[in-house]
């Protein structure tokens, strides 16, 4: 499955890596050839051969630089969204992404990218930098982070759940604002429209790459809350459908996620205004969740963050 979202820049019509090769003239002195434009091949059947954890469909990131949405009149301003996102380095590569909130000297990411799965602080990210779209590079401050209760029970290990995945959200301060910043405000109730198909842009970066020219975009489609969870009652793993609620907290995207995009930015548009409705926190695994798509490894899932979370 895939996004239908974005494309490269200076190509005629818009087109993008999910559609035909555009037809190409070559014209010499001696000849003139012309080649036609040829069919991509059919998706590989994701139960036979998978593909690259986090992967839905063909890859539909886009290189910052060269992207714009196929339908950019869905996404006034889409191009000051960039201004508002970050890319996290704690050790030298990609350790994650981030959104700019606030007066720009606060950023919202994921929790897992700063602490321990049993909650504890990872100490090995206090010395952590965060990279503007604009090439500016800005210290983090440890002190003052504000997680959203962030913990994995032992005895849940890999299991998704709702009520883990709604509290993978972490407030970190900057010593300042990148030069470029323009923060854009966090949804609410009224502005975030849960709508299945609903379009969004996801602005990341690979964990290998951090350069600026490691920036990529895509445009996602929202597909409501998983149809399963896994929580822990006593000592025991339970599943359990989907309960009205949970659409507010955590959120399912057709996304391309890899190593070094957990934090990465969902932006929504609300009466012509972007606003950042969560972050992208993990890809959901197995057909049970996603049967929709009938896929090993399907959606991209993350909290949806409001004010009414961080506030204390």
């Amino acid at each position: 499955m895939s996004s239908g979202g974005s494309s490269a820049k200076g190509v005629p019509g818009g087109s993008s890596a999910k559609g035909v090769l555009a037809s190409v003239l070559f014209a010499g002195t001696a000849f003139a050839a012309l080649v036609l434009s040829v069919p991509e091949p059919p998706l590989p059947d994701k139960l036979d051969n998978a593909p690259e954890p986090g992967i839905i469909g063909r890859d539909d990131r886009v290189p910052l630089a060269r992207f714009t949405p196929d339908t950019p009149e869905d996404f006034p301003g889409w191009e000051d969204v960039q201004n508002a996102v970050v890319r996290i380095s704690c050790n030298g590569g990609g350790t994650g992404g981030g959104v700019l909130i606030g007066d720009g000297t606060r950023m919202l990411s994921a929790a897992h990218v700063f602490y321990h799965d049993d909650g504890d602080p990872d100490w090995s990210r206090i010395n952590c930098m965060v990279l503007h779209p604009r090439g500016d590079a800005v210290a983090i401050r440890p002190q003052g982070m504000k997680s959203g209760r962030f913990g994995i029970p032992e005895e849940l290990g890999g299991h998704f759940s709702i009520a883990i995945t709604r509290h993978d959200w972490v407030i970190v301060p900057l010593v300042r604002a990148p030069h470029g910043a323009v923060p854009l405000p966090l949804a609410d109730r009224d502005t975030m429209v849960l709508e299945q198909g609903a379009r969004v842009i996801n602005i990341a970066g690979p964990q290998d790459n951090l350069e600026i020219a490691g920036f990529n975009a895509q445009v996602c489609r929202y597909f409501g809350v998983p149809p399963t969870a896994s929580h822990l009652v006593g000592d025991e793993i339970i599943g359990r459908l989907a309960e009205p609620g949970d659409e507010w907290h955590v959120a399912r995207y057709d996304c391309d996620l890899g190593r070094g995009g957990s934090g990465s930015g969902i932006f929504g548009w609300h009466e012509g205004a972007p606003y950042v409705w969560g972050i992208v926190t993990d890809s959901l695994r197995g057909a049970d969740r996603c049967p929709e798509v009938g896929y090993s490894s399907c959606y991209s899932a993350g909290p949806l963050v409001t004010t009414m979370d961080i506030l204390p």
